[in-house]
């Protein structure tokens, strides 16, 4: 059994992984598990090692990059957050059982009149950057935001993505988002200033497939 196994309780599938879920060879594929640190009684091992996976690969200094060494703290408040809402996103393999840890996906719900609106982002470990495994994982993660998560779900999901980080903004908009315009200086990228894309994607588009 893998650490993350070990760490967070496997979830079994209750269906077959939906078409747009890609298998990734030998009957394993790619899921989410919902989690909240203060959720999970072995919270004070998993954290620490989810952030020490990111730290590994070197990802955590394109989201904290002026205090990169010391943002344990600001990411165990986040996925213990009230607010936030966390995905593990994983590998599975065909028992249905957690094989490894791929990355997270977060949402911040705001409510605008009657739609809730999420400010969303995610996070892949490098040796799943394939455009057909983050793709299947991108819509897997979009289809626990708009359908599985509990109500009110989600309707609109948005995205500030740093203008200079182009594989990002690439991806998003293969998985069928929608640029909206640009946000001026409000970004970090690599250490540095600059400006951020808007993207948004809604409930009503992904179910038809990002068209």
């Amino acid at each position: 059994m893998s650490t993350l196994a070990q760490l967070v309780e496997p979830t079994k599938p209750q269906h077959t992984p939906p078409p747009r879920v890609a298998d990734l060879g030998n009957g394993d594929y790619v899921d989410v598990v919902f989690y909240h640190g203060d959720g999970d009684p072995q919270a004070s091992r998993a954290i620490p090692w989810f952030w020490q996976k990111l730290m590994a690969d070197d990802l955590l200094k394109l989201y904290y990059p002026s205090d990169t060494e010391r943002s344990f703290c600001t990411f165990a408040k986040m996925v213990s957050s009230p607010v936030t809402r966390v995905l593990m996103v994983v590998v599975k393999d065909p028992n249905g059982d957690v094989k490894d840890f791929m990355g997270l996906a977060t949402y911040e719900p705001l409510q605008f009149g009657p739609a809730l609106v999420g400010h969303a982002g995610f996070i892949f470990l490098k040796d799943y950057w394939h455009r057909e495994v983050t793709l299947a994982a991108g819509r897997r993660i979009m289809q626990a935001w708009f359908e599985e998560f509990p109500e009110p779900r989600l309707d609109i999901a948005v995205g500030i993505i740093a203008k200079d980080n182009i594989m990002a903004n690439r991806y998003v908009q293969a998985l069928g988002w929608t640029r909206v315009g640009e946000l001026p200086g409000c970004q970090q990228y690599a250490g540095e200033q600059c400006d951020a894309v808007l993207w948004q994607i809604t409930k009503e588009k992904f179910e038809r497939g990002g068209v």
